[in-house]
């Protein structure tokens, strides 16, 4: 657990920085339960992730699955599919995030659903899927009862 938890700090230290433009640059991840810390310059201490804004925490996620991912593969290279990550990011914040990814997309094929337009320009490819056009209608026993 150590060595994965050092990791897994040192892939999320260089991607947080990123993702927060810089506002947290240094991680700690518990051997035992791998909960995250930043450093607060505020508070010039640690602070848990979890006590941090919903869309800070949600940053720290996405850094997190990302070194997560980067440990399990290794040297292989699956398509990681992430299913609308930056719901809670202001436009700012989701700017900085696709820029990280458009980043790793040189390692990593990514497929990312989003039911947003706001990153259709950014993206090298957009497939939009059609709505359902199938209702359940009542039916003809149900409306004669």
């Amino acid at each position: 657990m150590r060595q994965a938890a050092r990791f897994v700090e040192r892939r999320m230290d260089r991607d947080i920085e990123r993702i927060t433009g810089g506002r947290y640059r240094r991680v700690q991840v518990d051997d035992a339960d791998l909960s995250v810390r930043l450093w607060s310059p505020e508070r010039g201490d640690w602070v848990d992730a979890r006590a941090l804004s919903d869309a800070t925490l949600a940053q720290v996620y996405v850094a997190a699955r990302l070194a997560l991912a980067r440990q399990v593969t290794g040297d292989r290279r699956p398509p990681l599919v992430l299913d609308d990550p930056f719901v809670a990011f202001d436009d700012e914040r989701a700017g900085r995030a696709i820029d990280l990814l458009r980043e790793i997309a040189g390692e990593l094929q990514i497929l990312y659903l989003t039911t947003s337009a706001r990153y259709d320009a950014l993206a090298d490819l957009v497939i939009e899927l059609p709505a359902p056009v199938e209702a359940d209608r009542p039916s003809a026993v149900a409306e004669a009862s």
